[in-house]
């Protein structure tokens, strides 16, 4: 493939999070560093990593990237802020440490900006691997055709609206519109593509340019407790800025499904913390079903240990069945 040269108004930063990763963070860097586009700079955060990454970020790289330490693991958000503070380039790629970029993405994503001049954001795909035995139980999907990236998002979630951190090419006036990332969530991609559409970031499509996310055991994306904590979280801030109905509507509702089923599954939490956060999924919601769900909902609090089989993985299928005839779940097609 031909290289082509560029001026420094087509630099791109690619940002680098990572905390104890090594040595997939030496693959992250490479696909960052090799790209069919120049130039690119580098930026190496590192959330205070334990293990090699200080030292061998430093021998394997050197100058071909810059390496900043955080003073304590800030996780994704606090990561990306980092990142960008410390960015030149007039498009920005955020990339976590055990994922990496096919050689011409961005160099693919630029030509799309350059067709629609309007763009704030250009969506790529994205293809799932691991480095695990055993069966994969993950799918990958083309990239979904969406007009309106808000109620996708809303009703959805980032996978249906095409939106991953790694797969999209950020031009830094969308990244001053949306604002930094917030370092209260851990997984902030949600929280950040709601407050992008919100702010009206014009999105493109450029499904030639690929990123590829790695799935194994034990990642933040894999933890349900610290997913369905960090949701609740998320659209409860989506509520104060989104006016617009239906929006508000489902968002209101899946808040309050969120905090109903953390009332009833997280065992670890005070009884109290947890009849708050029953109470709270139950304001503003009336019927009969909803007052039948919550009396359970109430009981099963009251009574030792009866609340632990709705956190078991098997009892899934049966939690979201009951959830939907007790009018608790949202409804998908509320948005549509």
């Amino acid at each position: 493939m031909t290289i082509r040269q560029t001026t420094a108004r087509d630099r791109v930063s690619v940002v680098v999070v990572g905390h104890n990763n090594w040595p997939d963070l030496s693959l992250a860097i490479a696909s960052a560093l090799h790209q069919s586009h120049e130039p690119v700079e580098v930026i190496v955060v590192d959330n205070a990593s334990t293990d090699e990454t200080p030292r061998a970020v430093q021998e394997r790289f050197g100058d071909a990237v810059r390496y900043l330490r955080q003073p304590r693991n800030l996780f994704d958000g606090g990561g990306y802020n980092a990142g960008v503070r410390a960015a030149s380039g007039e498009f920005v790629q955020f990339l976590d440490a055990d994922d990496f970029l096919a050689p011409d993405k961005i160099e693919l994503q630029l030509r799309t900006f350059r067709d629609h001049p309007d763009a704030d954001i250009v969506r790529g795909s994205y293809r799932r691997y691991q480095v695990t035995p055993g069966r994969a139980d993950w799918e990958d999907r083309d990239l979904p055709q969406t007009g309106d990236v808000l109620t996708t998002l809303i009703r959805d979630d980032c996978a249906a609206a095409g939106l991953l951190v790694h797969n999209v090419l950020f031009r830094r006036r969308a990244l001053e519109k949306i604002g930094p990332w917030d370092e209260e969530i851990v997984g902030v991609d949600l929280d950040y593509f709601l407050r992008a559409a919100w702010s009206g970031c014009r999105f493109a499509d450029c499904p030639a340019a690929l990123c590829f996310y790695q799935v194994r055991p034990g990642q933040m994306s894999t933890v349900r407790h610290t997913q369905r904590r960090n949701r609740e979280k998320t659209l409860a801030k989506a509520l104060s800025y989104v006016t617009t109905e239906p929006h508000r509507t489902v968002l209101t509702n899946k808040l309050a499904w969120f905090r109903f089923y953390d009332a009833l599954s997280s065992g670890t939490l005070p009884r109290g913390e947890r009849m708050a956060k029953l109470r709270a999924a139950a304001k503003g919601r009336s019927g009969l079903r909803s007052r039948i769900s919550f009396g359970l909902g109430w009981c099963l609090i009251q009574v030792p240990g009866a609340s632990t089989l709705l956190d078991v993985d098997a009892l899934h299928a049966v939690r979201t069945t009951a959830a939907a005839i007790l009018g608790i779940r949202p409804r998908r097609q509320e948005l549509q």
